[in-house]
């Protein structure tokens, strides 16, 4: 399957509200961070780039009014509008 269909349906499972929201997808990505930071698989070539990624993103989520400690993820959700997905 290309790029394009990829997309477009990528774009109608973000849609979807019946599908998990963003949110929520977020703070997996914040637990997963948190895990694989205190693991020894932390060394792991693929997991390090992963937690360097995370330590880049600010430290507030787009419309939360709690701090979060570093990372936050504001920049997946930056991404996936930059994308063109429009959520």
């Amino acid at each position: 399957m290309s790029a394009a269909p990829r997309a477009r349906r990528l774009r109608e499972l973000v849609l979807d509200r019946a599908v998990v929201g963003l949110e929520p997808l977020l703070d997996l990505l914040l637990c997963v961070y948190q895990e694989l930071s205190a693991s020894p698989l932390a060394q792991e070539k693929y997991i390090r780039e992963f937690l360097q990624w995370g330590e880049s993103s600010p430290t507030r989520t787009p419309g939360s009014h709690h701090e979060i400690k570093s990372p936050s993820w504001n920049g997946v959700s930056d991404w996936v509008w930059d994308s063109g997905w429009g959520i």
